[in-house]
């Protein structure tokens, strides 16, 4: 897949951090997908993709963690959900 058949489903970095301010509690984790987002960022930047989707993505990659820590829940759960909520597959 291309990036040019990326898409967001008209979702935005700010309705993500939205969703990373309702359901992760822990600093730590916050600021560790601040770090990722920025992370996948860079790559897309450095590797020719769209630095806002591939950012975004890594913005919420684990927004259900506190909700489903577990390894059978986490992150399958949280992604049956963006998908109820219409984030990308």
């Amino acid at each position: 897949m291309t990036d040019t058949t990326l898409s967001l489903n008209g979702k935005t970095r700010e309705e993500a951090w939205q969703l990373v301010q309702q359901h992760v509690q822990n600093d730590g984790l916050r600021k560790h997908m601040l770090a990722v987002e920025a992370a996948m960022r860079a790559y897309a930047r450095e590797y020719g993709g769209d630095a806002e989707y591939w950012g975004t993505l890594g913005l919420i990659h684990d927004w259900d963690w506190e909700i489903h820590p577990t390894a059978e829940e986490h992150p399958s759960k949280g992604v049956e959900i963006l998908l109820e909520m219409g984030w990308p597959q």
